[in-house]
């Protein structure tokens, strides 16, 4: 998969999890010198490594069973009794902070991003991630949270909780279907439903986040099979740090607007350096008249104009892009 998307010009984002030890009941120790080699390939290939726990545990929704208590690599050995369903002797903090520090420590590179395994979430998590230095967050599925756009967190998942400073970018759609699991026999099939939900989104603007596991190979032909059914001139294949770096500053981008009537033009005004650092901004300008104004320009802090071209992308609704 790392090949194929290397191939194609795309830096995919890779959620390791790093259970390193024997879990009798569960897990096998299956982050080992192997899987270390295989990321660190993957960091030299150009894609970016996130957190997808220690444990991957069924029950890490349960707050009380992880709480937020800090521990090394060789003292934690969280382990989930598959009869009961309990896990014991775990920890929120271990779970983001610590997998964090442990793919720093093996692979090298700053780790920005994680995901809950089962996409669970606790009231712990979001302020271990913030206090673990993570930039984003994928542990939701759109359909859950009622959005398909990016967030700030809340702490303690709580409408009244302080704002974090971590972006949370829910996901849209993966290779997990509950109605009709996807398997060796029918897997063609589902890049079609990919792509029909993948266009819904772009008809709003709106990000789509596909979660692949990489454990058979006709996922990865999946993967293909609906890139290359992409209209690559109307949608583009980002990173999804990338994206978060985009959706990061364009929340911090602040402008002004004026129209000026005897020339029927629009002036947004933005600091160069802030439009600079993110070509990829655009405005959304609306009219009462419903049609397009002769002119839409950016102007820097020295009254430099440039040009932005123009789309009508609904009646009376125009994209001002670069």
């Amino acid at each position: 998969m790392s090949d194929y998307e290397k191939s194609i010009g795309v830096k995919g984002q890779y959620f390791l999890t790093t259970h390193y030890y024997r879990d009798q009941s569960y897990l096998s120790a299956f982050y080992d010198e192997s899987s270390v080699s295989n990321a660190q390939k993957l960091v030299k290939a150009g894609h970016t490594i996130g957190s997808h726990s220690v444990g991957h545990f069924p029950d890490f929704n349960d707050k009380e069973r992880f709480p937020i208590v800090k521990t090394t690599r060789d003292a934690y050995k969280a382990s989930h009794n598959t009869q009961t369903g309990i896990t014991t002797g775990d920890s929120t903090w271990a779970e983001v902070a610590l997998s964090k520090e442990i793919l720093e420590s093996d692979l090298g590179n700053q780790v920005r991003s994680f995901r809950t395994g089962h996409l669970l979430m606790n009231k712990h998590i979001p302020i271990v991630q913030e206090e673990a230095g993570y930039s984003f967050s994928s542990c939701y599925g759109a359909g859950d949270v009622m959005t398909c756009f990016p967030f700030l967190e809340r702490i303690g998942n709580e409408w009244s909780g302080r704002q974090s400073k971590v972006l949370q970018m829910p996901l849209h759609f993966s290779d997990v279907i509950n109605n009709s699991p996807m398997d060796e026999t029918n897997w063609p099939e589902k890049p079609e439903q990919w792509l029909k939900i993948l266009n819904k989104l772009a008809g709003n603007y709106a990000p789509a986040i596909l979660l692949i596991h990489p454990n058979r190979e006709w996922k990865m032909l999946a993967e293909k099979l609906l890139v290359d059914r992409l209209d690559r001139q109307a949608i583009e294949l980002y990173n999804f740090e990338d994206y978060g770096d985009f959706w990061s500053a364009r929340r911090e981008l602040v402008f002004e607007f004026a129209y000026v009537a005897k020339k029927d033009k629009v002036m947004i005004r933005a600091n160069r350096a802030d439009f600079d650092r993110n070509g990829h901004l655009s405005f959304m300008v609306e009219t009462e008249s419903g049609k397009q104004p002769s002119e839409i320009v950016l102007v820097d802090e020295n009254a430099f104009s440039l040009p932005l071209q123009v789309e009508e992308v609904a009646p009376g609704k125009f994209l001002a892009y670069r």
